[in-house]
């Protein structure tokens, strides 16, 4: 069963810590992991991956340590993907 959290859960062993690429931060794979889940986008510019992963690193807490600072800026960045254009193009507004 996964944590309660849909946040610790998507960083957690059975979703971003386990799709990690050796050498790039897990800010980074986090912000891969969005674009392809909510936006169906596999390979983004990466000019747009290093924006949000700038906008992440705000927060002081790499992707997968589930602190609850970490958390926030992982439900930051979600809460952005779902609000994006071209997520409500496909799935309607976000509420």
């Amino acid at each position: 069963m996964p944590p309660a959290s849909p946040v610790a859960w998507f960083t957690s062993s059975n979703g971003l810590a386990a799709n990690i690429v050796p050498g790039e931060s897990s800010n980074t794979t986090f912000v891969k992991e969005c674009y392809r889940i909510y936006l169906q986008r596999p390979n983004p510019l990466p000019d747009d991956v290093q924006f949000w992963v700038t906008n992440m690193n705000c927060y002081g807490h790499p992707a997968c340590d589930n602190s609850p600072s970490d958390q926030a800026g992982d439900k930051h960045i979600i809460e952005a993907f779902l609000t994006a254009w071209d997520y409500e193009l496909r799935f309607g507004p976000h509420s």
